[in-house]
């Protein structure tokens, strides 16, 4: 009885589990689609059946199908994210599925496959990604789609193999490692430095007159010819052939938008207004921008102030071409000479590392990444920190108070650099700094009745030079303190970056020019390579062995671990505002990180050699550093980093720090400037300037009040884009749309632009105009800010008042012609070189004299 009862048990067990995989078997095959049921009746099914990554055109083809039951419908759209990010659907189409038409048992079905491409805004990075789609059909049901297991869609993207340029990086870098290992034990070194310092004022002379060169045949690194086009290729569809530049070396730098679509579109724009050089540009807006609010390098304006502002001399004295040349390489040679003298000043028997270290420096990735604008920032304090001290050690009293007169041309031009973030912290770092070797060359400093008059004139013409400026910019600059960006900007107080970022300039050697998938641009991604470790040992130890220079050592450690302390954890909001870094986000630090780098390696002993176990015990961690901030650094940050390309740079970190602990300071130096020369040799266009910027003859038509008329319409362009209506505007021509540095009262008044939408427009901002027929605005149009500077436009070409704008002409790319013409307000006028343009029908607007007091984006 027990084995026929042990054998029923085991036939139950049997027959349960038939019947519970023949169930499953069931469920599979009759809901093998993705199903969603709005009523009993109602049945929509489908699911992906492949994806696949093209990272050439950063797009992702899908493949599978989706059919409405019920309706009998196929999809008629997609809703596709990636990420959670919404994407383009494009090159949709449908399939012929005959295996579907079986299955439903309808023709309808026959097109239910699909095809389509998933194109993203940027290349994705490495690692695996969420793939969300949802079908849509005609009567408004959709249905989310999955893979045949029912698992969410995603698509994984490989790392790529190692490329090519890391084996020529690590190549180059063996070879020069390998030079500086063969000429270690050589007094090469010691002869360079003895050379330099025996013939410093020759050196500066020869640099002064690789300036005059580089001025007198025009050449620039600038990536203006994205503006004004190349010589033997197409121009710009506006600007006459003559206008463009003649590259000679390598491609201009798209990232370099705030230079060549903002700065030299202005400078140029002031050159060609009539006439040259006025304060208010009438030419871009109904109302005019004040150019003397434009800060860095700054644009030619004839105003006082501009005595301070020495990178545009240029553009009142020399031929245009010379004058674009002599705007890109002021702030390079200006930082080189004036760094180079004030590490004389401070440590003058190392003249030849000191103009090692100041070259250093200017050849830095983060340098070349904002267009030498750090450089020229820094230019101007530590010129006015080297005057100050001379002024304090002379006697003669005409050589103190001509001292004196440059002194206050200096920081007035600090003040109007307009940048607070890099402006706080080098004014900090120099503070410091000047405190420190006050204390410390207290006994040699002679202060007389000459010295006390000398600062008192400097401190006098400062004030006057920016009082002339306040004069004239007050309003303007209320503007923009009044704007949403960036005059109302959060108070910052710090520790908000991960320490791995403070690594970042590690990967220059690669991302300056090769950063493709990341969340920052080349710009925001450069920085320094910073050899933190072996600095800081050197500054503890000359502190406490009372060394030569043990004060300046001191304030530099002070400066330096504040800074670390702000980057890593922040500081209080209220600490953050008294000393007024609550200006300065955590990833403009890197300036005044590296700059006080420059100042430790000069400062360095040669007296102090660490022992060797030491040695390779701090050089380790250095490079364990260096390492850790290549590894772990997210993949969104930089994916591109392969174990060649680690590897290369690591071992260069550990051998730069073992030479600075073992005494070797001009091998490590010498290897961090063949490091940055590879990281920047391929990122700077060389090409000459053109002579001059003018418009195209074909163009000057459409544009002219009347025939042989001087007087310009005002143009409005429909563009993605600032480039085309900056280059109009670069040529003279008055434009309503372009770069704003704060929002234009009038233009908005007109549109009348809704209280909701005031934030929105209340900003610096590139203004662009887009067309779309389907705008619901009574105005035939709707405002959105696609990025924090952005403000863009998106009308309905047939049924918007182009004359509310004020333009009284409109040029748009040939494919709006028909829509364009269906709009009674325009007259077509012509078309050249891809663009059609027409006259717009006048109408009332509003003047900016009728807005005196309107706070419309306040």
């Amino acid at each position: 009885m027990m084995f026929f009862a042990n054998l029923a048990f085991y036939y139950i067990r049997f027959f349960c589990l038939f019947f519970l995989v023949v169930s499953i078997n069931f469920f599979i095959t009759t809901n093998s689609f993705a199903e969603i049921s709005n009523e009993s009746t109602t049945k929509i099914y489908g699911y992906i059946e492949s994806n696949q990554y093209n990272p050439e055109s950063s797009s992702i083809h899908i493949v599978g199908w989706a059919f409405n039951d019920k309706i009998q419908r196929n999809a008629i759209d997609f809703e596709i994210q990636i990420d959670g990010q919404p994407v383009k659907n494009k090159n949709f189409s449908t399939t012929v599925r005959n295996d579907l038409v079986q299955h439903f048992g309808t023709p309808a079905a026959q097109q239910a496959g699909f095809t389509l491409d998933a194109e993203t805004s940027a290349p994705l990075y490495p690692g695996r990604h969420q793939l969300s789609i949802t079908a849509k059909f005609d009567n408004s049901s959709s249905l989310p789609l999955t893979f045949l297991s029912g698992q969410p869609a995603t698509f994984s993207i490989q790392s790529p193999s190692t490329p090519r340029r890391h084996w020529v990086l690590a190549g180059i870098l063996t070879i020069t490692i390998g030079f500086l290992l063969f000429n270690f034990r050589s007094n090469i070194w010691e002869r360079i430095g003895i050379f330099v310092s025996q013939n410093q004022r020759g050196l500066a002379f020869s640099l002064l007159g690789i300036f005059v060169a580089l001025v007198s045949l025009g050449i620039t690194g600038s990536s203006v010819q994205l503006l004004l086009g190349k010589k033997g290729d197409a121009s710009t569809p506006f600007l006459n052939t003559e206008s463009a530049v003649q590259r000679l070396l390598l491609k201009p730098r798209p990232i370099r938008s705030d230079e060549w679509r903002v700065m030299a579109p202005n400078a140029l724009a002031q050159v060609n207004h009539h006439p040259p050089f006025p304060i208010i540009n009438q030419n871009i807006g109904l109302e005019g921008q004040n150019m003397l609010i434009i800060g860095m390098t700054g644009v030619p304006v004839w105003h006082p102030s501009s005595i301070s502002r020495p990178a545009t001399w240029g553009f009142f004295f020399l031929p245009l071409s010379q004058a674009l040349s002599w705007h890109w390489f002021f702030p390079i040679f200006s930082c080189l000479l004036a760094l180079w003298g004030l590490l004389n000043l401070f440590i003058p028997e190392r003249s030849g590392r000191n103009l090692a270290a100041s070259a250093l420096f200017c050849l830095a990735p983060y340098a070349a990444g904002w267009s030498h604008w750090p450089l020229y920032t820094v230019f101007f304090p530590t010129a006015a920190v080297l005057l100050t001290i001379q002024i304090s050690q002379l006697h003669s009293k005409w050589s103190i108070y001509w001292r004196s007169i440059v002194l206050g041309v200096l920081l007035a031009g600090f003040a109007l650099i307009l940048y607070p973030p890099w402006q706080i912290t080098v004014a900090s770092l120099y503070a410091t700094l000047f405190l420190s070797y006050i204390i410390e060359q207290r006994l040699k400093l002679k202060f007389n009745k000459h010295t006390f008059a000398a600062f008192a004139i400097a401190s006098l013409l400062c004030t006057f030079i920016i009082f002339l400026w306040w004069v004239d910019a007050r309003d303007a600059i209320q503007a923009m303190r009044n704007t949403v960006y960036p005059g109302q900007r959060a108070a910052l107080h710090g520790g908000d970056q991960s320490w791995l970022l403070l690594f970042r300039g590690n990967s220059n050697l690669d991302t300056l020019s090769h950063l493709k998938i990341s969340k920052f641009n080349e710009s925001e991604f450069s920085s320094y390579m910073v050899l933190i470790i072996p600095l800081l040992a050197f500054s503890i130890f000359s502190i406490y062995k009372k060394s030569a220079r043990w004060t300046l050592w001191s304030g530099w450690l002070i400066f330096v671990t504040f800074l670390l302390v702000f980057y890593m954890l922040g500081v209080p909001v209220w600490f953050a505002k008294a000393i007024f870094w609550d200006v300065v986000p955590s990833l403009r630090l890197d300036l005044a990180l590296g700059l006080s780098c420059t100042f430790a390696l000069a400062f360095v002993e040669y007296q102090w050699t660490a022992p060797k176990s030491t040695s390779i015990i701090l050089a380790g961690i250095s490079m364990l550093l260096a390492l850790a901030g290549l590894i772990f650094i997210p993949i969104e940050f930089y994916s591109s980093a392969s174990s060649l390309f680690v590897g290369s740079v690591v071992i260069c970190i550990f051998l730069m720090s073992y030479w600075l602990l073992r005494g070797h300071i001009a091998q490590a130096i010498a290897l961090n400037i063949a490091i940055y020369i590879l990281a920047t040799v391929s990122f700077h266009p060389t090409s000459i300037a053109p002579k001059h910027v003018f418009i195209d003859k074909e163009v000057e038509k459409f544009i002219q009040k009347s025939e042989n008329s001087s007087v310009r319409n005002r143009v409005l362009v429909i563009s993605d884009t600032t480039a085309e209506p900056m280059s109009l505007f670069a040529a003279g021509v008055p434009v309503i749309n372009g770069t704003f540095y704060y929002p234009q009262f009038t233009f908005w008044h007109n549109l009348k632009i809704a209280a909701s939408e005031i934030n929105t427009i209340n900003r610096y901002q590139h203004l662009t105009f887009k067309l779309d027929g389907t705008q619901d605005n009574p105005f035939g149009y709707l405002v959105h800010s696609p990025a924090l500077d952005a403000v863009q436009i998106t009308l309905d070409a047939t049924r918007f008042d182009f004359s509310t704008t004020g333009a009284e002409v409109l040029t748009a790319p040939e494919k709006h012609l028909n829509a364009l013409k269906s709009n009674a307000q325009l007259h077509h006028l012509g078309n050249h070189q891809g663009w059609s343009w027409y006259a717009v029908k006048s109408s009332a607007i509003t003047k900016p004299s009728d807005l005196k007091g309107l706070n419309v984006v306040r």
